[in-house]
Parts: C-alpha cells; structure tokens; sequence
C-alpha cells in the first residue's frame, strides 16, 4: 500500500458527514447535464481513485475500509460515480475558503498561533 493510502486508511475525520456532503469540490467547474446525483458518505469495500486527489495533484487510491464521499450521476448521459477521500476534501475546503459552519465560500481568518479560535 502506498504512503498516501495508508495515511488516507488511518485518518480521523474533522467534521460531520452532513458538513462533508454540503461541500461539493466540482462546484463552478461544471457546464454538463447532471441527472440524479445522489452523494453519500460510505465506506468502501474495494479500491477507488480518489477524484479529489486528482483535483488537489496528489493522485492515489482509496483502500476497502475508507470512509469518503460517494457521488453517483448521470452525467451527460453515462451513469457513473467517483469517490473522495475525507483527507483529500478537508484540503480542497480549504483552498477554496469554504466555511464548514456557514457552507458558503468565504474569507476565513487564520487562526492564531496556539489558539483555538
């Protein structure tokens, strides 16, 4: 198992499946017909790309047992799905400034050094 993959088997997840489902990493780079999207949080019984990974250039797989983000569609006619690991989802929110609270895209302080905040 590579590096990344075992990272990606053994992380802990920060935030809510409904907060996970709320943040969609395709959103603004769509112009194709979607019908029936259906997105879930799962865990996987076999091994999947991880399309956010691609999408943040750190290409890898999803090993059996990962908790990611499923979405399945018709798209521009072709039935399919993709999967997103939950690490590979927290980096995408934030370099896009999405809020986990608000849901929305927006300017998110930086917390300070040792704090909470």
């Amino acid at each position: 198992m590579s590096e990344i993959a075992d990272s990606v088997l053994g992380y802990q997840q920060q935030h809510t499946d409904q907060q996970y489902l709320r943040y969609d990493p395709f959103e603004g780079d769509r112009d194709i017909s979607i019908e029936f999207q259906k997105t879930s949080i799962v865990t996987t019984r076999a091994t999947h790309r991880c399309a956010a990974g691609d999408l943040i250039r750190q290409a890898h797989e999803i090993p059996p047992g990962t908790r990611c983000r499923k979405e399945s569609a018709k798209v521009d006619g072709s039935v399919g799905s993709c999967w997103c690991c939950l690490e590979c989802l927290d980096k995408l929110r934030e370099d896009d400034g999405f809020c986990w609270v608000c849901g929305t895209e927006h300017a998110i302080a930086a917390r300070p050094e040792g704090g909470a905040g």
